[in-house]
């Protein structure tokens, strides 16, 4: 049963942490009603070893240190400092940036400028009315939320402690975005940033895509919740 949605036991206040994260949790079979996507392990071993190797956490200071990391604009602040210094923004058309910029840079790096120049403006036109600074933010912020829920599978956290954190990341999530699709594609966007994956010609057959649309389609889902619903502790 892993990775279904069963009748829900959950309060929405954890659901709605829970759907922060819930493609990846989607994508890693994993089941979207539990804090971190799995029961907490009698032995903690697997998730500090995978805290470790993805991430470099090793205790609870690094957990911390991370999240932090991740809310000041771990991946967000270098994209826009590329945009910026890149001069995409002044290139409505590609082909314009190709002849006026992309030659003054080694071959080695085009295809990753291109993609910076895609993310850029094919996220600004689907999504205005996110502001600017906003753009792959939801990236940072959604895998902040994850790992403080894994520091709690891991025991770098107590239970409270990972909520507590996931809260206050919610919180700047729904100051930053207005709905979970706007959510959805900032944290896409980033994704092709930091992956450095080619932004594909059809975006809906990709499989982050797939999997945050068979989630919201999905009776019970998190994301039926209300984007702007009170968060509030009830732990």
């Amino acid at each position: 049963m892993l990775g279904l949605l069963l009748p829900r036991k959950i309060d929405d206040n954890i659901y709605w942490q829970n759907g922060t994260y819930a493609v990846l949790t989607k994508l890693n079979s994993k089941n979207i009603k539990l804090v971190g996507g799995t029961k907490k392990p009698f032995i903690n071993e697997t998730v500090r070893q995978t805290l470790s190797n993805a991430w470099s956490i090793n205790n609870k200071n690094d957990a911390i240190e991370t999240i932090e990391s991740l809310k000041d604009g771990m991946h967000s602040k270098p994209f826009l400092e590329n945009v910026n210094e890149l001069n995409i923004k002044n290139y409505e058309y590609r082909e314009d940036f190709i002849k006026n910029e992309l030659y003054k840079y080694q071959k080695e790096v085009q295809k990753e400028i291109l993609n910076i120049y895609d993310i850029w403006h094919k996220n600004r036109l689907q999504q205005n009315n996110v502001k600017e600074e906003d753009t792959i933010t939801a990236w940072d912020l959604s895998r902040a939320v994850y790992l403080s829920h894994t520091s709690y599978l891991a025991d770098y956290f107590t239970y409270q402690e990972a909520l507590n954190k996931g809260l206050e990341i919610c919180l700047l999530l729904q100051s930053k975005f207005n709905s979970w699709e706007e959510m959805f594609f900032s944290y896409l966007y980033g994704y092709f940033f930091w992956s450095e994956e080619p932004i594909p010609k059809d975006i809906n057959k990709h499989h982050r895509v797939k999997a945050f649309y068979k989630i919201k389609k999905q009776k019970d889902s998190p994301y039926s919740l209300n984007w702007n619903m009170e968060l509030k502790k009830t732990w």
